[in-house]
């Protein structure tokens, strides 16, 4: 699956967060992850949530799926204490 990193998202993420959006692609553990739909853009697009590892520590990624074939990365942070046992129960 094709990754896309919009750069304005990428900035402000790592500003934010500290978590570059260019390691999703490469560095997610695309073999062990949780996800499920999160509530709609301001602009109705479809969006997902990832709980995953990412360069040894687990996250919260907010993506949008780009047709079948890429998905937009929106934002990478760590995952909260709930959403590590969530993360942990469903593994």
């Amino acid at each position: 699956m094709r990754v896309i990193v919009p750069e304005t998202k990428r900035i402000i993420n790592l500003a934010k967060h500290g978590i570059d959006l260019a390691d999703f692609a490469a560095g997610f553990s695309w073999h062990r992850y949780v996800a499920f739909a999160a509530k709609p853009s301001r602009t109705g697009r479809t969006r997902d949530i990832y709980i995953g590892r990412l360069g040894g520590r687990l996250v919260t990624a907010v993506v949008s799926p780009l047709g079948s074939e890429a998905l937009a990365v929106i934002s990478i942070r760590t995952a909260s204490v709930k959403e590590r046992d969530f993360h942990d129960a469903e593994i």
